[in-house]
């Protein structure tokens, strides 16, 4: 199982290549390398950082491939981000999805 480290706006968030979705919400950096500590055990941690990594864009596009647009922008929502900002993730995931529909009809 894949999981990323989603780091946006100062704040952490794990992101899980099995359901697409975020497993976490977004928190401090010190509560989520605690989570880390809980959920991968105190030996095997490892900072953040130098783990997988993922953009909160890539993670948008990731929810967005087997979802509605609807219920995307909800899991974007459960995952603790503002609307506003799900709404410019959104925005985004559109914008990628037309330009590789452009790339494949050209």
């Amino acid at each position: 199982m894949a999981r990323y480290n989603v780091e946006h706006n100062g704040k952490w968030a794990c992101f899980s290549s099995i359901p697409d979705a975020f497993i976490t919400e977004f928190m401090d950096k010190d509560a989520y390398e605690d989570w880390r500590k809980q959920e991968y055990g105190p030996t095997d941690h490892t900072l953040a950082e130098q783990c997988n990594r993922m953009t909160i864009e890539d993670a948008a596009l990731y929810i967005s491939m087997n979802r509605t647009r609807k219920n995307a922008f909800e899991c974007l929502l459960e995952c603790g981000l503002p609307k506003p900002e799900c709404m410019r993730l959104m925005a985004h995931v559109n914008k990628e999805k037309r330009k590789e529909q452009d790339d494949t009809t050209t």
